[in-house]
Protein backbone atom coordinates (compact mmCIF):
# COMPACT_ATOMS: atom_id res chain seq x y z
CA UNK A 1 0.00 0.00 0.00
CA UNK A 2 2.86 2.38 0.82
CA UNK A 3 6.02 2.94 -1.17
CA UNK A 4 8.71 0.62 0.16
CA UNK A 5 11.29 2.24 2.38
CA UNK A 6 9.19 5.28 3.28
CA UNK A 7 7.89 6.16 6.70
CA UNK A 8 4.15 6.69 6.65
CA UNK A 9 3.45 10.39 6.90
CA UNK A 10 7.04 11.19 7.85
CA UNK A 11 6.90 14.72 6.41
CA UNK A 12 3.25 15.66 6.75
CA UNK A 13 2.26 14.08 10.06
CA UNK A 14 5.64 13.35 11.58
CA UNK A 15 4.59 14.47 15.06
CA UNK A 16 2.26 11.48 15.37
CA UNK A 17 5.16 9.08 15.02
CA UNK A 18 8.02 11.21 16.34
CA UNK A 19 7.96 9.54 19.76
CA UNK A 20 7.89 6.06 18.20
CA UNK A 21 10.78 6.83 15.85
CA UNK A 22 12.92 8.28 18.64
CA UNK A 23 12.13 5.40 20.98
CA UNK A 24 13.23 2.80 18.43
CA UNK A 25 16.38 4.79 17.62
CA UNK A 26 17.30 4.72 21.32
CA UNK A 27 16.61 0.98 21.54
CA UNK A 28 18.85 0.31 18.53
CA UNK A 29 21.63 2.33 20.19
CA UNK A 30 21.29 0.44 23.47
CA UNK A 31 19.49 3.03 25.60
CA UNK A 32 16.46 0.78 26.10
CA UNK A 33 16.29 -2.99 26.45
CA UNK A 34 12.63 -3.03 25.45
CA UNK A 35 9.77 -1.01 24.02
CA UNK A 36 6.07 -1.70 24.46
CA UNK A 37 3.95 -0.32 21.61
CA UNK A 38 0.21 -0.29 22.27
CA UNK A 39 -2.48 0.81 19.83
CA UNK A 40 -5.70 -0.25 18.20
CA UNK A 41 -5.36 -2.77 15.40
CA UNK A 42 -5.15 -1.54 11.86
CA UNK A 43 -3.38 1.82 12.21
CA UNK A 44 -0.08 0.76 10.65
CA UNK A 45 1.83 -0.04 13.84
CA UNK A 46 3.73 -3.05 12.47
CA UNK A 47 4.53 -1.36 9.17
CA UNK A 48 5.98 1.62 11.00
CA UNK A 49 8.17 -0.53 13.24
CA UNK A 50 9.56 -2.43 10.24
CA UNK A 51 10.14 0.77 8.26
CA UNK A 52 11.99 2.46 11.12
CA UNK A 53 14.18 -0.59 11.80
CA UNK A 54 14.96 -0.95 8.09
CA UNK A 55 15.92 2.68 7.81
CA UNK A 56 18.24 2.29 10.81
CA UNK A 57 19.71 -0.89 9.24
CA UNK A 58 19.02 -2.74 12.47
CA UNK A 59 19.52 -6.48 12.85
CA UNK A 60 16.08 -7.72 13.84
CA UNK A 61 13.80 -10.73 13.58
CA UNK A 62 10.01 -10.89 13.81
CA UNK A 63 8.10 -13.37 15.92
CA UNK A 64 4.33 -13.67 15.52
CA UNK A 65 1.85 -16.19 16.83
CA UNK A 66 1.89 -18.63 19.73
CA UNK A 67 4.59 -21.06 20.81
CA UNK A 68 5.34 -23.40 23.71
CA UNK A 69 7.46 -22.12 26.59
CA UNK A 70 10.26 -24.49 25.60
CA UNK A 71 10.46 -23.30 22.00
CA UNK A 72 10.19 -19.67 23.02
CA UNK A 73 13.31 -20.30 25.09
CA UNK A 74 14.94 -21.88 22.01
CA UNK A 75 13.91 -18.94 19.80
CA UNK A 76 15.30 -16.37 22.22
CA UNK A 77 18.55 -18.34 22.52
CA UNK A 78 18.93 -18.51 18.72
CA UNK A 79 18.48 -14.72 18.50
CA UNK A 80 20.14 -13.64 21.73
CA UNK A 81 22.16 -10.86 20.07
CA UNK A 82 19.41 -9.40 17.89
CA UNK A 83 16.38 -7.16 18.21
CA UNK A 84 13.34 -9.41 18.57
CA UNK A 85 10.01 -7.91 17.46
CA UNK A 86 7.19 -9.84 19.11
CA UNK A 87 3.80 -9.31 17.47
CA UNK A 88 0.51 -10.34 19.08
CA UNK A 89 2.33 -10.62 22.38
CA UNK A 90 -0.96 -10.90 24.29
CA UNK A 91 -1.06 -14.65 23.56
CA UNK A 92 2.26 -15.13 25.34
CA UNK A 93 1.34 -12.88 28.25
CA UNK A 94 -1.30 -15.37 29.36
CA UNK A 95 1.48 -17.59 30.74
CA UNK A 96 3.59 -16.71 33.76
CA UNK A 97 6.58 -18.65 32.41
CA UNK A 98 6.69 -16.33 29.38
CA UNK A 99 6.29 -13.25 31.56
CA UNK A 100 9.19 -14.37 33.74
CA UNK A 101 11.34 -14.91 30.64
CA UNK A 102 10.45 -11.44 29.35
CA UNK A 103 11.41 -9.97 32.73
CA UNK A 104 14.86 -11.52 32.46
CA UNK A 105 15.24 -10.38 28.84
CA UNK A 106 14.38 -6.76 29.65
CA UNK A 107 16.29 -6.31 32.89
CA UNK A 108 18.11 -2.98 32.97
CA UNK A 109 20.91 -3.75 35.42
CA UNK A 110 23.69 -6.28 35.13
CA UNK A 111 23.75 -9.24 32.81
CA UNK A 112 20.44 -10.52 31.54
CA UNK A 113 20.63 -14.24 32.24
CA UNK A 114 17.85 -16.43 30.87
CA UNK A 115 17.32 -19.65 32.79
CA UNK A 116 16.28 -22.94 31.18
CA UNK A 117 13.28 -23.99 33.24
CA UNK A 118 14.06 -27.68 32.68
CA UNK A 119 12.78 -27.79 29.12
CA UNK A 120 13.94 -31.23 28.10
CA UNK A 121 12.92 -30.93 24.43
CA UNK A 122 15.41 -28.18 23.56
CA UNK A 123 19.13 -28.34 22.78
CA UNK A 124 19.92 -25.06 24.49
CA UNK A 125 22.20 -24.67 27.53
CA UNK A 126 20.77 -24.41 31.04
CA UNK A 127 21.21 -20.65 30.91
CA UNK A 128 22.60 -17.96 28.63
CA UNK A 129 23.08 -14.21 28.48
CA UNK A 130 20.61 -12.26 26.37
CA UNK A 131 22.36 -9.24 24.84
CA UNK A 132 19.66 -8.18 22.40
CA UNK A 133 16.52 -6.11 22.89
CA UNK A 134 12.80 -6.59 22.43
CA UNK A 135 9.97 -4.66 20.82
CA UNK A 136 6.56 -5.82 22.00
CA UNK A 137 3.45 -4.94 19.99
CA UNK A 138 -0.04 -5.29 21.44
CA UNK A 139 -3.53 -3.94 20.81
CA UNK A 140 -4.60 -3.58 24.45
CA UNK A 141 -3.18 -3.87 27.95
CA UNK A 142 -4.49 -7.04 29.55
CA UNK A 143 -5.94 -7.02 33.07
CA UNK A 144 -4.59 -10.42 33.99
CA UNK A 145 -1.19 -10.48 35.72
CA UNK A 146 -1.31 -6.67 35.85
CA UNK A 147 1.41 -6.39 38.51
CA UNK A 148 3.76 -8.49 36.38
CA UNK A 149 2.97 -6.41 33.31
CA UNK A 150 3.59 -3.16 35.16
CA UNK A 151 7.00 -4.52 36.14
CA UNK A 152 7.70 -5.30 32.49
CA UNK A 153 6.56 -1.87 31.30
CA UNK A 154 8.82 -0.13 33.82
CA UNK A 155 11.94 -1.84 32.40
CA UNK A 156 11.75 -0.12 29.03
CA UNK A 157 9.79 2.49 27.13
CA UNK A 158 6.01 2.46 26.79
CA UNK A 159 4.55 4.06 23.66
CA UNK A 160 0.80 4.35 23.22
CA UNK A 161 -0.31 5.37 19.74
CA UNK A 162 -3.66 7.05 20.12
CA UNK A 163 -5.15 8.55 16.97
CA UNK A 164 -8.37 10.46 16.40
CA UNK A 165 -10.64 9.63 13.48
CA UNK A 166 -9.35 12.67 11.60
CA UNK A 167 -5.74 11.55 12.09
CA UNK A 168 -6.50 8.04 10.84
CA UNK A 169 -8.28 9.58 7.84
CA UNK A 170 -5.19 11.69 7.17
CA UNK A 171 -2.95 8.62 7.22
CA UNK A 172 -5.35 6.80 4.87
CA UNK A 173 -5.16 9.70 2.42
CA UNK A 174 -1.36 9.64 2.49
CA UNK A 175 -1.36 5.97 1.57
CA UNK A 176 -3.20 6.57 -1.72
CA UNK A 177 -0.98 6.35 -4.77
CA UNK A 178 -3.49 6.88 -7.58
CA UNK A 179 -6.90 8.36 -8.35
CA UNK A 180 -9.00 5.25 -7.74
CA UNK A 181 -7.45 4.67 -4.32
CA UNK A 182 -8.20 8.29 -3.40
CA UNK A 183 -11.78 7.86 -4.60
CA UNK A 184 -12.30 4.72 -2.50
CA UNK A 185 -10.69 6.36 0.52
CA UNK A 186 -12.80 9.52 0.20
CA UNK A 187 -15.89 7.31 0.02
CA UNK A 188 -14.87 5.48 3.21
CA UNK A 189 -14.11 8.67 5.11
CA UNK A 190 -17.33 10.34 4.02
CA UNK A 191 -19.77 7.45 4.24
CA UNK A 192 -18.39 4.69 6.47
CA UNK A 193 -20.28 3.79 9.63
CA UNK A 194 -17.44 1.57 10.83
CA UNK A 195 -14.30 2.71 12.61
CA UNK A 196 -11.66 3.78 10.12
CA UNK A 197 -8.40 1.86 9.98
CA UNK A 198 -5.82 0.80 7.44
CA UNK A 199 -6.96 -2.83 7.30
CA UNK A 200 -10.44 -1.73 6.33
CA UNK A 201 -8.98 0.53 3.66
CA UNK A 202 -6.88 -2.29 2.22
CA UNK A 203 -9.91 -4.60 2.18
CA UNK A 204 -11.93 -1.98 0.29
CA UNK A 205 -9.11 -1.58 -2.25
CA UNK A 206 -9.43 -5.31 -2.90
CA UNK A 207 -13.21 -5.04 -3.15
CA UNK A 208 -12.84 -2.19 -5.66
CA UNK A 209 -10.50 -4.22 -7.89
CA UNK A 210 -12.77 -7.26 -7.71
CA UNK A 211 -15.81 -5.09 -8.58
CA UNK A 212 -14.07 -3.61 -11.63
CA UNK A 213 -13.03 -7.09 -12.76
CA UNK A 214 -16.55 -8.49 -12.35
CA UNK A 215 -18.40 -5.49 -13.76
CA UNK A 216 -20.11 -4.57 -10.48
CA UNK A 217 -20.77 -1.21 -8.86
CA UNK A 218 -17.87 -0.80 -6.46
CA UNK A 219 -19.69 1.51 -4.02
CA UNK A 220 -22.52 -0.95 -3.40
CA UNK A 221 -19.96 -3.73 -3.01
CA UNK A 222 -17.93 -1.69 -0.51
CA UNK A 223 -21.14 -1.01 1.44
CA UNK A 224 -21.71 -4.74 1.77
CA UNK A 225 -18.31 -5.29 3.28
CA UNK A 226 -18.06 -2.32 5.62
CA UNK A 227 -21.45 -3.05 7.20
CA UNK A 228 -20.42 -6.65 7.89
CA UNK A 229 -17.15 -5.40 9.40
CA UNK A 230 -18.82 -3.80 12.42
CA UNK A 231 -18.36 -4.99 15.98
CA UNK A 232 -21.49 -6.19 17.78
CA UNK A 233 -22.09 -2.94 19.75
CA UNK A 234 -21.84 -0.90 16.56
CA UNK A 235 -24.13 -3.32 14.72
CA UNK A 236 -26.75 -2.85 17.44
CA UNK A 237 -26.59 0.94 17.22
CA UNK A 238 -26.68 0.77 13.42
CA UNK A 239 -29.73 -1.53 13.46
CA UNK A 240 -31.46 0.89 15.79
CA UNK A 241 -30.81 4.15 13.97
CA UNK A 242 -28.71 3.58 10.87
CA UNK A 243 -25.90 6.10 10.59
CA UNK A 244 -27.95 8.83 12.30
CA UNK A 245 -27.33 10.01 15.90
CA UNK A 246 -29.85 8.95 18.53
CA UNK A 247 -30.69 9.94 22.09
CA UNK A 248 -29.26 7.58 24.69
CA UNK A 249 -32.64 6.73 26.24
CA UNK A 250 -34.03 5.74 22.84
CA UNK A 251 -31.15 3.30 22.39
CA UNK A 252 -31.69 1.99 25.92
CA UNK A 253 -35.33 1.24 25.08
CA UNK A 254 -34.25 -0.53 21.89
CA UNK A 255 -31.83 -2.75 23.83
CA UNK A 256 -34.44 -3.56 26.48
CA UNK A 257 -37.01 -4.56 23.87
CA UNK A 258 -34.68 -6.39 21.46
CA UNK A 259 -32.08 -7.94 23.75
CA UNK A 260 -34.24 -8.60 26.80
CA UNK A 261 -31.91 -6.61 29.08
CA UNK A 262 -33.00 -4.57 32.07
CA UNK A 263 -32.60 -0.80 31.78
CA UNK A 264 -29.76 -0.98 34.28
CA UNK A 265 -27.93 -3.57 32.16
CA UNK A 266 -28.52 -1.54 29.00
CA UNK A 267 -27.01 1.57 30.62
CA UNK A 268 -24.06 -0.44 31.91
CA UNK A 269 -23.41 -1.92 28.46
CA UNK A 270 -23.56 1.50 26.83
CA UNK A 271 -21.09 2.84 29.40
CA UNK A 272 -18.73 -0.04 28.59
CA UNK A 273 -19.01 0.57 24.82
CA UNK A 274 -18.34 4.28 25.32
CA UNK A 275 -15.30 3.49 27.44
CA UNK A 276 -13.97 1.11 24.77
CA UNK A 277 -14.59 3.64 21.98
CA UNK A 278 -17.07 1.38 20.19
CA UNK A 279 -19.67 4.16 20.08
CA UNK A 280 -19.57 7.86 20.96
CA UNK A 281 -21.55 10.34 23.03
CA UNK A 282 -21.74 14.12 23.26
CA UNK A 283 -22.15 13.95 27.04
CA UNK A 284 -22.86 11.78 30.09
CA UNK A 285 -26.48 12.70 30.76
CA UNK A 286 -29.31 10.29 29.94
CA UNK A 287 -30.46 12.51 27.08
CA UNK A 288 -26.99 12.56 25.51
CA UNK A 289 -26.69 11.91 21.79
CA UNK A 290 -25.03 8.63 20.76
CA UNK A 291 -23.42 8.09 17.38
CA UNK A 292 -21.10 5.77 15.47
CA UNK A 293 -18.49 8.48 14.96
CA UNK A 294 -17.08 11.33 17.00
CA UNK A 295 -19.05 14.52 16.49
CA UNK A 296 -16.65 17.46 16.41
Amino acid sequence: MVMEGSLLGEKKIGNYYKRLIRSIEMLVKGDFTSIWIVSEAGIGKSYQVDAILDRLKADYIIFSGDISDAYLYQFVYDNKDRIIVIRDVAKLLRRLACIDMFKAMTETRGKRIIQNLKFKDTETPDNFEFRGSVIFEMNAVMGRYRDDLEALFSRGDYVELNFSRDEIAQVMCLICQNDWQREVTDYLIGNSVVKLNLRLQDKCFRVYNASVRDGLDWKSQVDLFIKEDMTEPRKLLYRCTGAKPIRRMEFVKYLVLNRGWSMRTAHRKIDEWLELGEIYSDGKQKQAILSLEVKE
